[in-house]
């Protein structure tokens, strides 16, 4: 799946994003009412994207 924006992970598709992406858009339209709720949600989320590429990378770093 193509990006129609750029990634904030910087990846060119989403497939390692994919379940991460599906259960954020479900806690956007829940918490969409809560501003302060959504916003912490965001943060937790692109959060776990960053760690998921930072083990990504050590994981693919020679020995």
């Amino acid at each position: 799946m193509r990006l129609t924006r750029k990634c904030r992970t910087g990846r060119r598709d989403c497939n390692d994003c994919n379940l991460l992406l599906i259960n954020y858009i479900k806690l956007k339209f829940f918490l969409n009412y809560n501003g302060s709720i959504f916003k912490l949600m965001e943060t937790i989320y692109f959060s776990k994207i960053v760690l998921v590429s930072i083990q990504k990378t050590i994981s693919n770093l020679p020995q």
